[in-house]
């Protein structure tokens, strides 16, 4: 499988103290270049290598990738332009958009790419073996108290299911 983050899930991923437990999916992991760099003027952590570390390569969005993004900037207009760069990316590497912002969601599934959200990712990682169900609920929570945009109420079922 093909991962494609924007900014969001990789926040969040921080947060819950998960991020570099990535590396360990077997799934191919991108965020385009200017994804990163907006992670990078957002925060004075240490981006570049933190994606590094989470086995998330840096991916520019090639010239027919951005011939898309345009198109995409026309159809959609709540989601910000760099947002949609992750959308492009997406769908031009024919994966699977991980994004935590409704709007970005909405596209995507309105262009048919497939789309997850940060508690699907940490699911995912119970489910290969990457962490235990009580180190995804602890991430989970440390998430909440930094009081990221997870939805609650979906939010409490995983931690039930992983108790």
């Amino acid at each position: 499988m093909l991962l494609v983050f924007d900014c969001t899930v990789l926040i969040d991923l921080r947060e819950g103290g998960v991020l570099s437990d990535l590396a360990r999916l077997p799934h191919d992991l991108f965020v385009c270049d200017v994804n990163a760099e907006e992670l990078r003027k957002k925060s004075k952590k240490r981006w570049k290598r933190h994606l590094k570390e989470a086995g998330v390569e840096v991916r520019e969005l090639p010239p027919e990738g951005m011939v898309r993004l345009l198109d995409l900037a026309g159809r959609h207009r709540s989601p910000c332009q760099e947002d949609l760069f992750a959308l492009a990316l997406a769908l031009w590497l024919e994966g699977t958009l991980l994004t935590g912002d409704a709007d970005l969601r909405r596209a995507a599934e309105a262009e048919r790419c497939p789309v997850h959200g940060t508690l699907w990712l940490l699911d995912e990682m119970v489910r290969q073996g990457i962490i235990q169900a009580t180190a995804a609920d602890a991430a989970l929570a440390k998430m909440l108290k930094a009081d990221r945009r997870i939805p609650r109420v979906l939010a409490r079922k995983y931690r039930e299911m992983w108790r």
